[in-house]
C-alpha cells in the first residue's frame, strides 16, 4: 500500500483551493472532518464542508504562501501537520492577506481535523492596506461562471 506524506496531503488540499477546484480539495477530506476557525461554529462532516467550501468555485479567490510546516504523530496513525502561512482572499474588488497558524490532523491519509488560528482584526485590516501579494497571482484570475 502506498501512503502519501502528510505535508503533501495538506499542500495538495490548499493548492486545490487556490485553483478553485473544490471537488479536488474534497478528495483530501475525511468524511468525519471537523473544521474550526476562531469564534465560528465548527463545521462537522464532509457534506457540510462541501457546502461551506463552495464559494471557492469562483466567487472567492484564495491564495496561500506556506512559510513553515512540521509533522508530529502524537497518536499512532494520526499525524498532525502544523503550518505557518499567509492566506490571501479576494471577494469582488476587496483583497486581504493575513497570518494563519494551521493544524491539520490526518486519519487514513485524509484530513479529519483542521483548525486555523488567525486574528479577525488582522484579516479585516489587510483589506485596507497595501499588503504584499503572492508572486503567483493565478488565484486572482477571474473564473468562468460556467465552472461554478
Amino acid at each position: 500500500m502506498t501512503t502519501t506524506a502528510p505535508t503533501t496531503v495538506v499542500n495538495a488540499f490548499l493548492k486545490a483551493f487556490e485553483d478553485g477546484d473544490v471537488d479536488a480539495a474534497l478528495t483530501f477530506v475525511h468524511p468525519d472532518i471537523v473544521w474550526r476557525n476562531p469564534r465560528l461554529p465548527a463545521i462537522r462532516g464532509k457534506k457540510l464542508a462541501a457546502v461551506v467550501f463552495s464559494p471557492l468555485r469562483g466567487i472567492v479567490g484564495f491564495g496561500v504562501v506556506t512559510h513553515h510546516s512540521s509533522v508530529d504523530t502524537p497518536t499512532p496513525g494520526r499525524p498532525v501537520v502544523r503550518n505557518e502561512r499567509t492566506d490571501y482572499l479576494r471577494v469582488g474588488g476587496v483583497e486581504t492577506s493575513f497570518h494563519v497558524s494551521g493544524v491539520f490532523e490526518l486519519a487514513d491519509g485524509l484530513i479529519i481535523g483542521w483548525r486555523d488560528d488567525f486574528s479577525w482584526p488582522s484579516l479585516f485590516r489587510g483589506a485596507f492596506s497595501k499588503s504584499p501579494r503572492p508572486t503567483d497571482t493565478q488565484w486572482l484570475a477571474p473564473r468562468d461562471p460556467g465552472d461554478w
